[in-house]
């Protein structure tokens, strides 16, 4: 009897083996559909240009030597952004205490018009610096007042086109 029960056994495994493997190849059936969905994205939006006038190095003389106003314009955005030009001016003077007498002129100092054609482009939390190279002018008169003064100068930075 242990040789038939072995049989058996074995050939309900055989049984089982072959309905596994047959149903493998099975067909499925399946419905098809068609679907829709929708939903939504922001565009950033440019962030201001942070500009730092950095101290000049060299200190103005009547008819001296030139000295370049550097602007730091730092990208705080998420975003690349772009620039095209750089102006510079002269505000305000602003005279020293104690200075001599007489008149300290804007018109004494030669500032460049505006600097063209840069293409800048700046990645976020990343920096351009901007060189403007200016003098101040030898007049013939005295310029005692500008002694120690303090000049005040602004940058303003154009968009690219």
């Amino acid at each position: 009897m242990g040789i038939f029960s072995a049989k058996k056994s074995m050939a309900a495994v055989a049984v089982t083996a072959a309905v596994a493997v047959g149903g493998a190849g099975a067909a499925f059936a399946w419905f098809t559909a068609t679907g829709e969905g929708t939903g939504v994205a922001t565009v950033g939006t440019s962030t201001p240009w942070v500009v730092n006038i950095l101290p000049p190095i060299d200190s103005y003389y009547p008819g001296g030597a030139p000295v370049d106003v550097v602007a730091s314009v730092v990208n705080e955005g998420e975003g690349v952004q772009r620039f095209d030009s750089a102006r510079l001016t002269l505000e305000s003077i602003t005279k020293a205490p104690g200075a001599p007498g007489g008149p300290c002129e804007i018109a004494w100092f030669t500032i460049p018009s505006t600097l063209t054609e840069l293409d800048r482009t700046v990645s976020p939390d990343s920096a351009s610096e901007v060189i403007f190279t200016t003098t101040m002018r030898d007049a013939p008169i005295n310029q005692d007042g500008c002694k120690n003064a303090t000049l005040n100068f602004k940058v303003v930075i154009d968009p690219a086109p």
